[in-house]
């Protein structure tokens, strides 16, 4: 997966007048079969905020944001093709001087690895925040009320894999032996783990790092 890291001082969101190509007129009939097969799955289509540009200006980054189909997104990820990539957030949780991970169950990233942050893609119609508390309630299981926000992380990364990610540093109202003993009863299989800040980078092995591994030396 390729990764573009994005420092900034702070984020300023625009919004984007720039219309998408249509590139589905004449894939019509595989679309549809494609999309048919993502709701047998289990999934559903969606609008959600894409980032239609970027740039860096005056140490700020500027972010366009237009709209675009999470289904579309799925399709033309598989063509080979993509839209503007899809504005996603991650939470970076700490508690006690450790920092919360996450594996998936299904095969989210290109990469094929599956230790990541608490993370989503933002719908149309949802603030970076409100879907990332949402996210932490379906990942983690945790109430927002738990949760802390301390500050935005000043990078973004931009990948090939359809997401451009913001990350948010957050800390967990509570202790490490109460946050394990929630994830022990709460999670059968794929369960949240803990890794101590300082022991992060050589707790995981090359080809086993978290997804975003570069964004850690922000916190």
């Amino acid at each position: 997966m390729r990764k573009k890291l994005i420092p900034f001082k702070k984020i300023i969101f625009l919004e984007s007048k720039i219309k998408q190509s249509n590139v589905f007129e004449k894939m019509n009939s595989k679309k549809k079969i494609f999309n048919s097969k993502l709701i047998d799955k289990g999934f559903y289509d969606g609008s959600l905020k894409s980032v239609d540009f970027f740039k860096i200006k005056n140490k700020n980054l500027e972010i366009g944001l237009g709209k675009t189909s999470f289904f579309d997104m799925l399709f033309l990820k598989e063509i080979g093709k993509k839209l503007s990539p899809s504005l996603a957030v991650n939470a970076i949780i700490e508690v006690e001087g450790h920092i919360i991970f996450i594996r998936r169950d299904e095969n989210v990233y290109s990469s094929g690895n599956k230790i990541d942050f608490p993370a989503g893609l933002v719908p149309k119609d949802k603030t970076p925040l409100k879907r990332l508390k949402n996210r932490i309630k379906e990942d983690l299981g945790l109430e927002e009320s738990k949760i802390v926000l301390e500050r935005l992380i000043p990078c973004a990364i931009d990948t090939d894999d359809c997401s451009f990610n913001l990350f948010f540093k957050m800390n967990y109202k509570g202790n490490k032996k109460e946050i394990e003993d929630f994830f022990e009863k709460n999670f059968e299989t794929k369960k949240p783990f803990l890794v101590k800040k300082d022991k992060i980078s050589t707790f995981f092995k090359k080809n086993d790092k978290p997804i975003f591994f570069e964004i850690l030396k922000y916190i």
